[in-house]
């Protein structure tokens, strides 16, 4: 059964969400959003956080889930991730996938690091976007799961963003114009 979409779109105010420790007690993370359950492992459909990385550490384990990580902002300097034994170098605008059940630790933290995490059941499509610039488009569930603002300035239906804002779109379709900005967008593969 399809999920169903409020009609507008939702803006998430990144000045509204409680930090919450990781499921490890390593970190700070402020969920956006979690689409909730609908098959018996209780596991979400899909869940975007903004992550604190504030020292070297093990990730959190959360088996059954995918993760699409990505440094939230140019500004932030690369970040060193084993993953299962394999050194990353993660730096903007690139990400990185890999399983939420890998075993994942930072051995170089620079101060002040946010990260974005999207999360999605294991089996199911998830990717992550970058757009980037000037442009003025229509987002809709239909097509995307949710919007980050990372840098410079957004509007929706003519409302600011501020930095690290979220939409979820409604079915019906919203105006987003960006201005010298960039957003992380999460498609929906519906």
């Amino acid at each position: 059964m399809p999920a169903q979409h409020p009609t507008t779109a939702r803006i998430i105010r990144t000045t509204t969400l409680t930090p919450q420790r990781w499921a490890n007690g390593g970190g700070w993370t402020r969920e956006i959003h979690r689409e909730p359950a609908t098959t018996p492992d209780r596991l979400p459909a899909w869940r975007l956080s903004l992550a604190d990385i504030d020292e070297p550490g093990p990730f959190s384990s959360l088996p059954g889930m995918d993760r699409h990580f990505l440094l939230a902002a140019p500004r932030f300097a690369p970040l060193e991730l084993v993953v299962d034994g394999v050194l990353h170098i993660v730096h903007f605008p690139r990400s990185i996938a890999f399983a939420g059940d890998a075993e994942v630790t930072t051995t170089a933290v620079p101060a002040g690091t946010r990260a974005l995490n999207f999360m999605v059941r294991s089996g199911n499509p998830g990717s992550l976007q970058l757009l980037r610039g000037d442009t003025e488009l229509t987002v809709a569930a239909e097509t995307t799961n949710a919007m980050v603002l990372l840098d410079g300035d957004a509007y929706v239906d003519g409302e600011r963003l501020g930095r690290f804002d979220a939409i979820l779109p409604g079915s019906t379709g919203a105006r987003l114009a960006l201005r010298n900005a960039t957003m992380a967008r999460f498609p929906s593969h519906n």
